[in-house]
């Protein structure tokens, strides 16, 4: 079994969390790569050990936002066994862009030999967006009756429709207050980032959600590839290694951006 295989097959838990001392969440709906077996079975074989498009190695490259003090939750499944960041709607299994369960890549090419049945697509919704988004919930709740409010950043990355390095969204004023997301982008632009600010990637479903609730702001985070993996392990057809040059540069200014946050936010680092 390959390295991709183990990767996509294997996963005890539904998410992965860690626990802060800030009232900041980061959540990362989409850097999850397991693909439960029951829809793995049913993919087309070019796309049981790899699907493209996916928010690759988030996870290692935040992995520093324990240790300042920010919570972090992160989804354990891939974007294309549940779409976190997509509405329930009364049709879940349809377009990548749109549905909670894609029956298609971000290309548009379809990924399945047969479709999955009515059954396996309100197991999967049951076990993995609801569950999902309850734990999301639980720990905002959590923190908002510990702070008082709670800032969550909805962290993802990108490859193309947009040539910035950074991406912030708020959905378009509607999701923070302008003043944090000044904050925040001015953070960026600090670091030397090349930020722009709700283009194309304006936000999703989760902060429009869980921005428009009382006591909470969110902000939608989009990283370029090119900003921490490599260009041409990209154009291949398999994971690409986060192991490169670009890597650990990034994420040295990313900590610094997030210390420059709190530190503007809540006088502290």
């Amino acid at each position: 079994m390959t390295e991709s295989n183990k990767i996509y097959r294997y996963h005890p838990a539904l998410t992965s969390s860690h626990q802060g001392t800030l009232p900041i969440l980061a959540n990362l709906p989409h850097s999850g790569l397991v693909i439960p077996e029951s829809m793995r079975e049913k993919l087309k074989p070019e796309y049981r050990d790899f699907l493209p498009n996916q928010d690759w190695h988030l996870g290692h490259l935040y992995d520093f936002l324990p240790d300042l003090g920010i919570a972090t939750l992160q989804a354990t499944h891939s974007r294309y066994a549940t779409d976190l960041n997509r509405k329930l709607t009364a049709e879940p299994y349809g377009s990548f862009w749109k549905s909670v369960i894609p029956n298609q890549t971000a290309f548009q090419k379809p990924l399945y030999e047969n479709p999955l049945s009515d059954e396996q697509i309100s197991t999967h919704l049951d076990s993995y967006y609801h569950n999902y988004h309850q734990k999301l919930k639980q720990l905002l709740e959590q923190y908002i009756a510990t702070f008082g409010k709670v800032l969550l950043l909805d962290l993802h990355s990108f490859g193309a429709l947009v040539e910035n390095e950074v991406v912030l969204g708020n959905a378009k004023g509607t999701s923070c207050q302008a003043r944090t997301f000044s904050r925040l982008s001015q953070c960026f632009i600090d670091q030397n980032f090349d930020v722009v600010e709700n283009k194309v990637f304006t936000g999703g479903f989760i902060i429009r959600h869980y921005g428009a609730m009382e006591n909470i702001e969110a902000i939608q985070i989009e990283l370029h590839y090119a900003l921490y993996l490599d260009s041409e392990a990209l154009k291949q057809d398999a994971i690409p290694p986060w192991q490169t040059r670009y890597f650990a540069h990034s994420k040295q200014k990313l900590r610094k951006v997030f210390e420059e946050l709190i530190k503007q936010l809540y006088n502290k680092i």
